[in-house]
Order: structure tokens, then C-alpha cells, then sequence
């Protein structure tokens, strides 16, 4: 004990102090309860591998797709030009669609990116959740983004693993 109040045999905790009482045991209640349950560590980690997986590869692809899709347009065969041409639709309209694809993929990534970071440094789960809701309304635009609704879900699921429980910044 380190307060010097006094106590009773039965007592297993300090009633002032809360430190517990025989050698062996956490300091107070307070600190066993503020320690990351180490079994749930691995979820978290997990999500931020995946988080950070589709972060990068969103980014890379959406960045070179809104940087290169005059290019991609370029290089369609005659037939899917002759389609295009048939539906009435013009080439730099098809351009600027591919760019705006680019560019909602690279900020999805972007955010897939800022929740996998959360995820790794515990903090802010409710804008690790948040971030990671808009990464996979953003991802949508492939079929694939709809995993990040269960990312995000895991991630609330496992708020208890984030310090501050995400509620204060």
C-alpha cells in the first residue's frame, strides 16, 4: 500500500487509494480497467491491415486512372469506339467520367488510408468508423467497396480496444 491508510484483513483494494492490496496484482482497479483487452488486439489489427490494403490500392489505382484517362480513351478498340459513337456519346465525356471515377477512388483510398492509421494507433474509433463508412460509400463506384461496411462495423464493434472510446478528441 502506498497511502497509509489503514485497513482491514478482508480488504482486497485500498478504500482510499484503490491500490490493491499483495505484491502481485495491478495497482488499482482503475488501472485494470483502462488496459486494452489484449485477446481483441488482433481484430483491430486486422482492420487496419484490410483498411490499409484497400487504402493503397484505391489510392494507386483511382490516381493513375483520373491522371491517365485521356489515355484509357485513347486506347479503346474501333468497336467500343463505334458503341460510343452510336450512343452518342462523346469521347471527352467518357474522359472526364474515367477521371471523376479516378479521383472518387483515390479520396475513397485517402480515407481507407486515415482508418487503418486509427486502427493502428487505437484513437478515435468514432472517426476511424466514420472514415471508414465514406471510404466504402466512395468505394462503391467498384463493386468491391461494400467490404468496408463490415470494416467499419468491426471497428465500432471494437471500440472498447481504442483508447478514449473515440469519444473525445
Amino acid at each position: 500500500m502506498t497511502c497509509g491508510a489503514p485497513l482491514l484483513e478482508s480488504d482486497t483494494f485500498c478504500t482510499k487509494c484503490g491500490t490493491k492490496v499483495g505484491a502481485d496484482a495491478p495497482a488499482s482497479p482503475q488501472q485494470t480497467q483502462n488496459t486494452i483487452p489484449t485477446a481483441k488486439n488482433n481484430t483491430v489489427i486486422i482492420l487496419g491491415v484490410l483498411s490499409i490494403l484497400w487504402g493503397i490500392g484505391a489510392l494507386i489505382f483511382g490516381a493513375y486512372l483520373a491522371a491517365s484517362a485521356d489515355s484509357v480513351v485513347s486506347n479503346l478498340s474501333s468497336s467500343e469506339l463505334d458503341s460510343l459513337a452510336n450512343a452518342g456519346i462523346a469521347l471527352s465525356e467518357v474522359s472526364a467520367i474515367l477521371a471523376a471515377f479516378g479521383a472518387v477512388l483515390a479520396i475513397s483510398g485517402v480515407l481507407g488510408v486515415i482508418t487503418a492509421i486509427l486502427c493502428f494507433i487505437r484513437k478515435f474509433n468514432i472517426i476511424a468508423v466514420v472514415a471508414c463508412i465514406i471510404a466504402s460509400i466512395l468505394g462503391l463506384v467498384v463493386i468491391i467497396g461494400f467490404i468496408g461496411f463490415f470494416v467499419a462495423y468491426f471497428i465500432h464493434k471494437s471500440k472498447h480496444s481504442f483508447t478514449g472510446h473515440g469519444h473525445t478528441l
